[in-house]
């Protein structure tokens, strides 16, 4: 499936972006960590914010796990990081990893809000959407 990234796909983006723009992050962010675990395995979250409060990158670490699955989180948050930098909504983000499902999956224990999960990125997609989406 391609993406489209004309203009008209970022309307819904807070700062309108021309297509290949990217709004540079400045250098001293807030962010918020998360600890949690999923189906037993532990997680860490980090949410870096524009001033503004809007959601500019994500970054992933997980306890006991292999080179293969470290390289794969930490490229995958390269790419949402770069994917939301350059005008990317939120609720693309989400419309695209909410509910994929791999191991590790199952119940979560550190949230309060979110009880189960069907893999890391369906439960990092519906964190995002109770944070970010109003």
């Amino acid at each position: 499936m391609a993406i489209d990234l004309t203009p008209t796909t970022f309307t819904k983006s807070l700062i309108p972006l021309q297509r290949g723009e990217q709004e540079e992050l400045p250098n001293r962010i807030k962010s918020e960590n998360i600890k949690a675990k999923i189906g037993g395995q532990t997680i860490y979250i980090t949410f870096g914010n524009y001033p503004d409060g809007r959601l500019a990158e994500v970054w992933i670490k997980a306890a006991r796990i292999g080179t293969f699955t470290r390289g794969m989180l930490d490229s995958f948050g390269l790419q949402t990081a770069k994917a939301l930098q350059f005008g990317m909504p939120v609720e693309e983000f989400i419309k695209s990893f909410r509910y994929s499902q791999f191991d590790p999956q199952g119940i979560v224990t550190g949230d309060s809000e979110i009880t189960e999960a069907s893999s890391i990125l369906d439960y990092i997609a519906h964190r995002i959407e109770l944070d970010y989406v109003k």
